[in-house]
């Protein structure tokens, strides 16, 4: 999954926006709405690449 169409994803979903065309579109909801135990106050999801595996944060536009 390319983690650009998924920062747009989430975007979207912050923004109550209609979400964007995406063809990992049902692997991308599960990931962001599916809650996380990673805690803090914007969502997280981890991310597997062929380097290993990462945390991707999503930010709401208010944040500094």
């Amino acid at each position: 999954m390319d983690l650009e169409r998924l920062q747009a994803f989430a975007g979207a979903i912050i923004a109550d926006e209609k979400l964007p065309e995406n063809p990992d579109a049902q692997q991308t909801q599960d990931l962001l709405l599916a809650g996380t135990s990673m805690g803090g106050a914007r969502p997280k999801a981890v991310v597997e690449d062929d380097e290993g595996l990462w945390i991707a944060k999503f930010n709401h536009p208010d944040d500094k």
